[in-house]
Parts: structure tokens; C-alpha cells; sequence
């Protein structure tokens, strides 16, 4: 549980942090001491809380005198839900009776609690702390493995899904979906709105795998979006070393029939079946191709950046269940579709997996890195910047799109 403390007043602090750490169990790194309005907006734009305790009267800046008015303008920022993660549930105090006068029609309206605080006793702390256990109460109720999110993040390795909660999306600690799953939850903003988010990676690599615990976290969670960021090959000439790559449609390339040939001899009879992107995700990722100032951004936040900024393109993507290190092969592959763009292990799987969802169905995205080229100079030394990659062009994508793609 995280509590956001907005007061200056350091004697008030400490009172509240004994009796949370006592009273209510918590772990002094849980709550976090804001002392300006300026210092909470800081908080509240990068973190979700269960609780604010707001004093009435806080400085604007450090520097700034308490007023009421700094605190009216940080309560009606969070009640409005644009630029500020909203808390759970907000705590008004004050030791002042006139500012518990100019605020109390603002709190009733937003049915919040303003409690007066005193200096000579700590009896007022009691309302805060019952706040607290009924809030860790309410939590532990909460049937976690069916609270739906709006977007779902799933990659095969550990590494991918590392970069993407290192997106600052407020990520809770992994918590068990069911015996063999968990998932992180997150939050972020598209365009004013909130959408909650839940990341994960499958147990092993390949399209098995990743089709069945997306199927199963589909059903459980509802997203709205589906999304699986990584890494991939890329075809030479047809994408560069950090190149984030969106399918747009992806099939098994194993798939087909070993038969004999006139001559006696052995021949693959190919017979695959492509899984499409919507074509709302498609245009929307020509958009995002177009904007270079987010893409050179990235880029150059990288400390051992390539010499040249990556781009984003589109294209076919083909799926196996094994990992490539031959370029002849690459050629068999790209011959069954020449625009092909990349190649991977686990985008037909998870499109598959949702193609066959229940109504209503998740739009599906794919968004992998090229890291290699799949061929025998094959290694791991674009790895980290590919995932770099790939997390971060799924954040800038999913808080510009997101509104209109649900």
C-alpha cells in the first residue's frame, strides 16, 4: 500500500509515519512525504497512491508561503484526472479552524474527509489509520485474478518485459493471476485519460507457449489491447539494428506438408495462414512513423546509442519455433512473402490467441526490435538497446493512440 503524505509541517509527518509504521504495518519506504503542492504534483504525475493525506494549507514551492488556495488548486488538479494519477481515496487535514472552513465545501462536494489536527495529542491520527485498515481490508477482499485492465503487455523473455516496467507507469510488485502466471500492474495517461495496464512474459520462448497464457489472460482480464513488445530479426535491406518493426499480419513458416517430389527427393509443400492486424493499429503506426522528434528523443537517451537514430516500420512478420542463425534460410522464409520485414518466435501464437478470443475481442498489437539478422554473425550485443527500443515506442504509441483505439 502507498501513501502520499502532502504536509510542511515535519512534526505532523512524523506523528503520521509512527503510527502508520506501528497501527497499520506499513514499511517507511510506502509513504512518501510531499511538502509543496509543487513536490505532490511531482509524486502524483509518476504514481498511483492508495491514499493522500492533503494539509489544507501548503506552500505552492518550498519557498512559497501555506496557503489554501495551493491546496484547492492541487485537489481540483487530481479531481480532474488529466496530468495527475488520481489517489484512492483522500484525507483533508488541518490544525487551522479558518482553513478548515474555506476547504470544507470543496471536500463535501468531492465526499472527502477533512479531519482537524491537534499539536497536543495524537487522537485525530485514529481516523487516519482506520482509513488505512480499511483500505488494506478492501485490498485483501479484492478478487485480483478478475480485475480487468484496459491493456495487456505480453513478451517471451524476461529481458523484454524488464524494459517495459521500466516505463514509469507507477508498476505494482508481480502478483499471482492463477498457480503458473503473474502479472505486474501499471497506469499511464493517453490524452487526459487513465488506462490501467498489466505486463507479463511467458515461462519459455515460442508460439506454444505465448498462445496459451495469452488466451488465459485474455479471458481473465478483458483488455482492450493487447500488446507484445521484444525483440526480433530483421531482414537485411528491410530493417536496421533498432528498428521497431509492427506486424502487419504474422503466420507460422514451419507450417505445411514434407511430401516427395517427382524425382523422389524430399520438398516442404508450404501452407501458411496469416493472422491480420487491424487496420486501425496499421494507420496509426504510419503516424508514429512520421514523428521523428519522439523516435530521435529515444534514440538519443540511449548511452551507447548506434550512430544513427532507429526507425519505426510495418510489415509482414513470420513466426518459429526455433532461433535462427542462417542466412539460406532466411531466404526460404522471405520466399514465402517478400515484403516480409522480420522474423520471430512468438507473434503468430499470440495472434492466433486472440483472433480466436471471445467477443468483444481485444485489438492486437506487435511491436518488436530488430536486435539481429539472423544470420551466422548472430549475438546479444543489440539485445538491450532492442528492448530499449521496443518499451519505449510502445509507450509513446499507447499514450498518443490508446483513446482511440478503445
Amino acid at each position: 500500500m502507498r501513501v502520499l503524505i502532502v504536509d510542511d509541517n515535519a512534526a505532523r509527518v512524523s506523528v503520521i509515519v509512527r503510527r502508520l509504521v506501528e497501527d497499520c504495518s506499513l514499511d517507511h519506504s510506502d509513504i512518501i512525504n510531499s511538502r509543496c503542492a509543487y513536490e505532490a504534483r511531482a509524486s502524483l504525475s509518476s504514481e498511483k497512491f492508495d491514499l493522500m493525506l492533503l494539509d489544507i494549507r501548503i506552500p505552492g514551492r518550498l519557498d512559497d508561503a501555506p496557503d489554501v488556495a495551493h491546496s484547492l488548486q492541487l485537489l481540483a488538479e487530481v479531481e480532474e484526472g488529466a496530468a495527475l494519477l488520481m489517489p484512492g481515496k483522500i484525507v483533508g487535514m488541518t490544525a487551522y479552524d479558518d482553513a478548515a472552513l474555506a476547504a470544507q465545501q470543496a471536500f463535501k462536494d468531492a465526499t472527502w474527509t477533512l479531519i482537524v489536527t491537534s499539536e497536543i495529542s495524537d487522537g485525530w491520527c485514529d481516523t487516519v489509520v482506520n482509513c488505512v485498515r480499511y483500505l488494506q481490508l478492501e485490498a485483501g477482499q479484492r478478487s485480483t485474478s478478475h480485475e480487468k485492465v484496459d491493456v495487456l503487455v505480453i513478451s517471451a523473455l524476461s529481458s523484454e518485459i524488464e524494459a517495459i516496467r521500466s516505463l514509469s507507469w507507477s508498476w505494482t510488485a508481480p502478483e499471482p493471476v492463477d498457480d503458473t502466471a503473474f502479472i505486474s500492474r501499471g497506469v499511464f495517461i493517453s490524452n487526459g485519460r487513465q488506462f490501467t495496464v498489466a505486463s507479463t512474459h511467458a515461462a519459455r520462448m515460442g508460439m506454444v507457449s505465448s498462445a496459451v497464457l495469452t488466451s488465459k489472460l485474455v479471458a481473465t482480464l478483458s483488455p482492450k489491447i493487447c500488446v507484445m513488445p521484444g525483440i526480433c530479426a530483421g531482414l537485411p535491406g528491410r530493417a536496421e539494428i533498432g528498428d521497431v518493426v509492427f506486424a502487419e499480419c504474422s503466420w507460422d513458416y514451419q507450417s505445411g506438408r514434407y511430401a516427395v517430389d517427382a524425382d523422389g527427393g524430399s520438398v516442404f509443400q508450404q501452407d501458411p495462414h496469416q493472422v491480420s492486424v487491424d487496420v486501425k493499429v496499421v494507420t496509426r503506426v504510419d503516424e508514429m512513423a512520421r514523428d521523428s522528434h519522439t523516435l530521435y528523443a529515444i534514440w538519443d537517451a540511449w548511452p551507447t546509442k548506434p550512430k544513427t537514430p532507429f526507425a519505426i516500420k510495418r510489415g509482414p512478420m513470420a513466426c518459429g519455433s526455433a532461433v535462427l542463425a542462417n542466412s539460406d534460410y532466411v531466404a526460404e522464409i522471405q520466399r514465402q512473402n517478400r515484403k516480409l520485414r522480420a522474423i520471430e518466435m512468438e507473434s503468430y501464437g499470440f495472434l492466433h490467441a486472440i483472433s480466436v478470443a471471445n467477443e468483444p475481442r481485444p485489438l492486437a498489437i506487435v511491436a518488436k526490435s530488430v536486435c539481429d539478422f539472423a544470420d551466422n554473425l548472430k549475438g546479444d550485443d543489440y539485445q538491450a538497446y532492442a528492448c530499449y527500443t521496443s518499451a519505449q515506442t510502445v509507450r509513446a504509441f499507447l499514450e498518443r493512440f490508446a483513446t482511440d483505439l478503445t
